[in-house]
């Protein structure tokens, strides 16, 4: 039911409703998360302050952190920009990083963004690749995708991917994007 909230665009009662449980809290995680993730399609002009908040909130598999993550991507600005960038660094949790790097192509895809940041955007995701275990390295393959042709600096380094590595799962993702 919360996540369908999200559905209602601009809606004030709605976004009053999500953001009481979101003050609130919930007994179940994903139910906050959930109402964290439908608050954040909504665009409330609150939200780039708001979701920065609550990556202090801890859950089982950093669904609530995950869900203002990706939430920041979702914001019709980029001022969740820089705490994108930051969650995708190393001694992040893994889930968190995850949903940053999807924040940052969703950001990428919303928002017309100068081609430096577009370009900063590539560089981070491409160091998430470097030395990183076959979860992380697929989350960066998936946002570079997702960023479509302004991805193309990462060409080189995916087609890489897809001719030398040695999973068959790896080399298939890398080529696709």
């Amino acid at each position: 039911v919360v996540e369908q909230l999200g559905s209602f665009h601009r809606d004030e009662k709605v976004m009053e409703a999500l953001l009481a449980i979101i003050a609130k809290g919930d007994a179940s995680y994903r139910v906050e998360a959930e109402a964290i993730e439908s608050y954040a399609k909504l665009q409330p002009p609150d939200a780039a302050t708001l979701l920065p908040t609550l990556l202090d909130r801890p859950s089982h598999g950093e669904q609530i952190r995950s869900a203002a993550l990706s939430g920041l991507g979702k914001q019709p600005d980029a001022a969740g920009l820089e705490t994108l960038l930051q969650w995708t660094k190393r001694g992040k949790p893994r889930e968190c990083r995850q949903a940053a790097m999807r924040g940052l192509s969703d950001l990428a895809k919303n928002v017309n963004l100068p081609d430096a940041t577009v370009e900063r955007i590539v560089s981070t995701l491409l160091e998430s690749l470097k030395g990183e275990q076959r979860r992380m390295q697929q989350s960066v393959i998936t946002a570079l995708r997702e960023l479509g042709d302004d991805a193309r600096p990462a060409l080189p380094v995916l087609q890489a991917l897809a001719a030398n590595d040695p999973s068959d799962r790896m080399r298939k993702a890398a080529k696709e994007a």
